[in-house]
């Protein structure tokens, strides 16, 4: 059976609880396990991540300079 695709509110929920769940659990925030918790694909929370960290970089450097 075809699991049904996620709505966009359903993928911005699920973007920031991956984000949440990284930088509040330093210890388990592997890619691995947060594949299993979360079922989704390890692509899909590398790009969550890398979004995340290059605008935390560009408002650290806003900040800055």
């Amino acid at each position: 059976m075809k699991r049904k695709k996620r709505t966009m509110k359903k993928t911005k929920l699920l973007r920031s609880k991956i984000v949440r769940y990284f930088f509040n659990n330093p210890g388990t925030n592997s890619y691995k396990y947060m594949t299993s918790k979360f079922k989704v694909h390890e692509s899909f929370i590398r790009e969550v991540l890398s979004q995340e960290l290059e605008n935390r970089f560009k408002k650290k450097q806003c900040i800055k300079g």
